[in-house]
């Protein structure tokens, strides 16, 4: 207050107070046709009626976001007609209102599609943040900047394309940045609940390798999603990785907390459990008994059993009848030789036909 004497004050508040009813560039040009409209022969009934129909359409169009100001100003001469239609006033009167309501809601529809030729960046942006649901994981970010948009769009209803541009640069990047965050949240939100349930039972300490190497693919996720984040197959196949380096850390800790814990009169119980495992798996492919090997053994049987598997199911689908992809090719190429041949033969049958 020492720095600034009164009057200087009132001359904020005034252009305060002035800016926040400014006037739109084109109420002048509605206010005439309304007024044209007013002294027609159409009942006053007629046009309280089409303004409420126009009023609907500015819903389905969104215009409280793509003409906000265009909106309000049709809402307010909405209520005022339908006012003095109660109040039985003059029906010029009333007229006149409830064109200016429908003028104001085509304005604004124009200007939504200024709107969409402007702010194309943007609103793609916006798009896609409604999309990962932003909206609903962080309401408080995604409200604070659609209410930036929103005034960039009452720029350009003061018909100020150069400043809605020039805004749109710094809206961009809070939008990338949103568009990340919420990027992170739904396809590594199970990985993050994952890892939090294997520090619970101190993962850090009880495996300190895979630890890290969890951290690592979690890392690497989240680094490709802020550099690239409209890849979405990869960044699918990434959060899958962290996420399935999350569950085997939590698994492997809880087997090793338990092996940790356990009672020496425990220790047999934990070999014969992991014993059964093979064994189970060993029953599957219906081989001898190998509880005999050790475990490392035992598994590169049960590899070369699975590897033996596969290969008669090739060879049992190649005598049912089902072929390659490489035998199909061959057959196709066999196919288009003995077109050829055929085609050939017909030409010198027509030419041996037309000689006699």
């Amino acid at each position: 207050m020492r720095r600034f004497p009164l009057k200087s004050y009132l001359i904020i508040g005034l252009t305060i107070a002035l800016s926040a009813c400014a006037s739109l560039p084109d109420e002048k040009s509605a206010q005439s046709r309304a007024e044209q409209v007013s002294q027609s022969k159409h009942s006053a009934n007629d046009i309280l009626q089409r303004a409420k129909l126009s009023l609907k359409k500015s819903d389905s169009e969104s215009l409280s976001f793509y003409a906000p100001s265009y909106q309000q100003k049709a809402m307010e001469a909405y209520k005022k007609a339908q006012s003095l239609y109660a109040n039985k006033a003059g029906s010029s009167e009333v007229k006149l209102n409830a064109q200016l309501s429908s003028e104001f809601i085509n304005a604004g529809i124009r200007n939504k599609k200024v709107v969409k030729d402007t702010l194309k960046k943007s609103l793609k942006n916006r798009a896609i943040l409604k999309e990962l649901m932003a909206q609903k994981y962080f309401p408080e970010a995604f409200s604070a900047l659609e209410s930036e948009q929103i005034n960039i769009i009452k720029t350009i209803e003061q018909r100020d394309l150069k400043g809605a541009k020039q805004a749109e640069k710094a809206l961009i990047i809070k939008m990338h940045s949103l568009e990340v965050k919420a990027i992170n949240y739904a396809y590594l939100a199970k990985t993050h609940t994952m890892l939090k349930q294997a520090q619970d039972i101190n993962a850090e300490k009880i495996l300190p390798r895979t630890y890290k190497q969890t951290l690592d693919a979690l890392a690497d996720a989240q680094q490709f999603i802020r550099q690239n984040p409209r890849q979405e197959l990869r960044i699918e196949e990434l959060a899958q990785a962290s996420l399935f380096q999350a569950e085997r850390l939590y698994s492997l800790t809880r087997h090793a907390k338990n092996i940790q814990v356990a009672q020496d009169n425990q220790l047999e119980q934990f070999v014969l459990k992991q014993e059964e495992q093979l064994q189970r798996i060993n029953q599957g492919f219906k081989q001898k008994d190998i509880r005999n090997l050790s475990f490392n053994d035992q598994s590169i049987m049960l590899k070369q059993y699975a590897e033996s598997n596969l290969e008669d199911i090739h060879s049992y689908q190649s005598k049912s009848g089902k072929v390659s992809k490489a035998q199909l090719d061959k057959w196709k190429r066999k196919t288009v030789l003995l077109q050829g041949e055929v085609r050939r033969l017909q030409k010198a049958l027509k030419k041996a036909q037309s000689r006699n």
